[in-house]
């Protein structure tokens, strides 16, 4: 189940629109925005001045070791999809 799950996450092809989110994922309380964007703008600027050698063969705790290609395309479809999701 791990692999076929692990696949689907971190292949290149964009997560199905409309899929279910896990429920201890869904986000019930109310958020700020503006900090909520802040922390996000922070995350991605760590994650970039740390660059694609940190990721390297990095240990996700859900599927293991992944390559940095397979950390990229899980950020990116996570991000995208929920931009979507937003339409923003």
């Amino acid at each position: 189940m791990k692999l076929f799950i692990k696949n689907g996450i971190i292949n290149e092809k964009p997560y199905p629109q409309n899929s279910r989110t896990a429920p201890e994922f869904v986000i019930t309380n109310k958020r700020d925005f503006e900090k909520e964007k802040s922390k996000y703008i922070e995350n991605l600027r760590e994650t970039e001045d740390k660059g694609a050698i940190y990721f390297e063969g990095k240990e996700n705790p859900s599927m293991g070791k992944l390559t940095a290609k397979e950390w990229n395309n899980m950020f990116y479809k996570h991000t995208s999809h929920h931009f979507e999701q937003f339409g923003i």
